[in-house]
């Protein structure tokens, strides 16, 4: 708990730093638990899920991708056939992308690059176990007039 939101980024950058997962003030969006998700799951050999792939497709820019189309139609092409497969570069990830996602710093050449982002993703990037949403939602960055109301009752 905070006294004010401009401590929120601070402390969110710690926690995340640490790999912890949390919500609330900057706190993990779903995009960004799926793109985490994807990159876990890459980095241990494992298919990726449909919400996974679009997460990382949305991540990294169009031409690094070899997407001829835009990203929007792409997407919706990829929604009508996507089947969940093992990336080994000759998919719909490159092996450009794939080295990157597998590299010691996966943001590398993503179009979202915020410090906080960044230390999310680093932070849990050697993670075995994949982000749950009941994880982000157990540990929250809230300030005191936020947390009002969630004292549990002894």
């Amino acid at each position: 708990m905070i006294r004010c939101n401009y401590r929120a980024h601070a402390i969110a950058l710690s926690l995340a730093k640490e790999g912890r997962v949390f919500g609330g003030l900057c706190g993990w969006k779903e995009d960004e638990v799926n793109a985490a998700n994807a990159i876990i799951s890459i980095r241990q050999g494992k298919s990726i899920s449909l919400d996974q792939m679009i997460s990382i497709i949305n991540l990294f820019p169009a031409k690094m991708l070899d997407i001829n189309v835009s990203k929007e139609d792409f997407v919706s092409s990829l929604e009508q056939k996507y089947t969940p497969q093992i990336n080994t570069g000759t998919g719909i990830l490159n092996c450009k992308t794939m080295d990157i996602l597998n590299s010691s710093d996966p943001t590398k050449g993503m179009l979202k690059s915020s410090l906080l982002f960044r230390a999310k993703i680093n932070g849990i990037k050697n993670r075995i176990n994949l982000i749950l949403l009941e994880e982000v939602k157990n540990r929250n960055i809230l300030t005191i007039h936020g947390a009002k109301g969630l004292e549990k009752a002894s």
